[in-house]
């Protein structure tokens, strides 16, 4: 499989519109050969699938949700998976959780910090609940990886991340 990560949504749809826009301009010739060739490959449903990439915030979600929109009305191309990338995990176990009221009397900064971090994590679930109802594809959640990434492990953050994907499309990724 080869994988391209698009910058923006805009970018996607002129990736996939790029076609249409030579259509007409170029002759036949190798320009016109590779771009029927390259329309053949994005059509055929055999060989190229595209996962949604999305973060679990408000706005690439929504963009997320709008992408998906378009490219169903377009039937451009065959739709796999939607990744939800970065999701964060809970810093606490539900007892931490409550020992959280206990502590904020003598360590403030500390505690609304810890809440503040339940927030995130609380808005990042609702957005992934909100994605999995509005758009019907499989969906693969990629939890965050700063630990591993701050230790300079890049390469063992996409084996995990490979992983992790593989793992929840049930190896067909």
């Amino acid at each position: 499989p080869i994988l391209v990560d698009l910058d923006a949504t805009g970018h996607a749809l002129m990736f996939l519109g790029l076609a249409d826009v030579f259509e007409g301009l170029v002759g036949a010739g190798p320009l016109q050969a590779i771009l029927d060739a390259t329309t053949s490959l994005l059509h055929d449903a055999a060989r190229t699938v595209l996962h949604l990439v999305t973060l679990p915030a408000e706005l690439p979600a929504r963009e997320a949700v709008q992408l998906h929109a378009r490219l169903v009305a377009e039937r451009r191309v065959a739709l796999g998976a939607l990744v939800i990338n970065r999701v964060p995990s809970s810093p606490f176990d539900t007892n931490d959780e409550e020992a959280l009221e206990a502590l904020e009397a003598f360590v403030p900064a500390d505690v609304a910090l810890g809440r503040r971090a339940l927030r995130r994590v609380q808005h990042a679930h609702a957005r992934v609940a909100q994605l999995r109802h509005e758009l019907p594809l499989p969906t693969v959640v990629l939890a965050e990886r700063d630990a591993l990434r701050a230790a300079g492990s890049d390469r063992r953050v996409l084996a995990a991340l490979g992983r992790d994907f593989a793992a929840q499309l049930g190896g067909a990724a």
